[in-house]
């Protein structure tokens, strides 16, 4: 019977404005706990680990090992999944740093950046403070999916 380890991840630079707890089964790769970091956060493409992405911007996650539980029988398929988290996900092709003066002229002056969303091609504005849980975990498991694919098929 497989386990259900609980991970605290935290962006380095941004860790008490973004951050992410994650369930992942004990079956599956540390590639696959990467691809679902990076899922979290909304990118594209105890016991501490570090990861980097984007060689570029240099975002950094510290990711903690907070539990292992039993896997009930039968809830493979719910793996993996978010549990909790704080803050939107992370911006493509910008750095930790920029991020973190977005976030402070928010926290001043309320001024929300406008930002080109993936998905519709169109400037929308950008709130870190708008984190919808429920709304992670409906496109969680396809974007880890395209993650790993992306990573994986076409090296």
């Amino acid at each position: 019977m497989a386990d259900v380890y609980k991970f605290k991840v935290r962006l380095c630079e941004l860790e008490n404005a973004m951050w992410r707890d994650i369930e992942i089964t004990s079956v599956s790769s540390v590639a696959k706990l990467g691809y679902a970091v990076l899922a979290a956060f909304e990118s594209t493409a105890g016991d501490k680990l570090s990861m980097e992405y984007d060689y570029g911007a240099g975002w950094e996650f510290e990711i903690e090992l907070l539990s292992i539980t039993e896997m009930k029988r039968g809830a493979g398929t719910h793996y993996p999944y978010v549990t909790d988290g704080k803050g939107k996900g992370i911006i493509e092709d910008t750095s930790p740093y920029e991020v973190a003066e977005m976030i402070e002229k928010i926290d001043k002056d309320g001024t929300l950046p406008q930002i080109m969303d993936m998905y519709s091609g169109k400037e929308v504005s950008w709130d870190y403070r708008k984190f919808d849980l429920e709304y992670c975990n409906v496109f969680f498991k396809d974007n880890v999916w395209k993650i790993q694919n992306a990573y994986e098929e076409y090296e």
